[in-house]
């Protein structure tokens, strides 16, 4: 569907889907991920399906480019102790590490340009909730989900897109 030019974000443009689309739910590939393996997009429809608390879902890949780490059009995500769920969606480095001269044993991960809607939910966070502080400066969506407590599910997998970057 051809959706509006105006919308901030593609939350926004799956919200607009939403008013003209019921469905049970929608999945948000990221105009940046074209060629996102359809396992990977399986894979996260699966978790959310075993697990009801996950309210959204996104998949997640180890970084192995250590060029990646530092790159911004890189979107890293920290999760927490369970690793099921974000901490936080960042493009600089997290973690940042201090000691250089420590062998630092962090390990990065990469989000993946996929959210995984539940019904009504792009619509409810587009209208319902105007963008926080930190999506206003990070500039990532995926923060006003967590800033307004959502549940998101982060899926590990071994699939890392290839991803099509352009400048801001």
């Amino acid at each position: 569907m051809l959706t509006r030019h105006d919308h901030a974000t593609a939350t926004d443009r799956v919200a607009e889907v939403a008013l003209h689309e019921p469905a049970e739910i929608y999945v948000n590939v990221q105009g940046d991920e074209p060629l996102i393996d359809p396992g990977t997009i399986d894979s996260v429809i699966s978790a959310m399906l075993e697990d009801e608390a996950m309210q959204i879902g996104t998949p997640c890949t180890a970084i192995d480019q250590p060029n990646d780490i530092m790159d911004p059009n890189v979107v890293k995500v920290v999760r927490n102790f369970s690793k099921a769920t974000p901490s936080i969606f960042r493009e600089l480095p997290l973690p940042w590490i201090r000691e250089r001269s420590a062998t630092a044993g962090a390990r990065h991960w990469k989000h993946l340009g996929l959210l995984r809607l539940p019904p009504g939910g792009a619509g409810r966070v587009s209208d319902a909730f105007p963008p926080g502080e930190l999506e206003r400066v990070e500039r990532l969506e995926q923060l006003r989900w967590l800033e307004n407590g959502f549940v998101i599910g982060v899926v590990e997998t071994d699939y890392d897109a290839v991803s099509v970057r352009c400048s801001r």
